[in-house]
């Protein structure tokens, strides 16, 4: 049975792997869902784990992902999510971490398609309101894990 560092080292690597193999038709588009892909497991552990998500990744993240972006768009998509996200955090309903993750999901996602950027967080707040909901969930949610739920159903 696979415990521990073991199990961690596995879930990175069978993850990765799951969402390359997802992003593959869409890399011509969106190069910059490689790192998204390399990224997702990492920040859903660290977020599940500690309720962080780590600006070792996140900011990096949305770096590599704007520099990929092929769009002109790029950063229209960032502005607006930070500036949408932002008054959400500032209202105290989402955590700082959760809004620079989405703004480094917003080059990828603009790469693919305007309405994309605006989908994937509906849909990531959508699912986690069902979550909350059917599980009855009280206290603080994960917010990462759904982000990036949202983000993947996407494409």
């Amino acid at each position: 049975m696979l415990r521990g560092p073991l199990l961690d080292r596995t879930a990175l690597l069978l993850g990765a792997l799951v969402l390359l193999l997802i992003a593959a038709p869409h890399l011509g588009r969106a190069p910059g869902l490689v790192p998204v892909a390399l990224a997702s497991v990492p920040l859903v552990l660290a977020d599940v784990r500690g309720h962080r998500l780590p600006n070792a990744i996140t900011l990096p993240l949305l770096a590599v992902g704007a520099a990929l972006a092929p769009t002109e768009g790029t950063l229209l998509a960032v502005l607006a999510t930070v500036l949408c996200l932002g008054l959400l955090h500032a209202a105290g309903g989402l955590g700082l971490g959760d809004v620079k993750l989405q703004a480094a999901l917003a080059p990828p996602l603009a790469a693919l398609g305007p309405e994309q950027v605006v989908v994937a967080p509906a849909l990531a707040f959508a699912t986690a309101g069902l979550w909350v909901l059917a599980l009855r969930v009280r206290g603080r949610v994960a917010l990462g894990p759904f982000l990036l739920a949202g983000f993947w159903l996407v494409l």
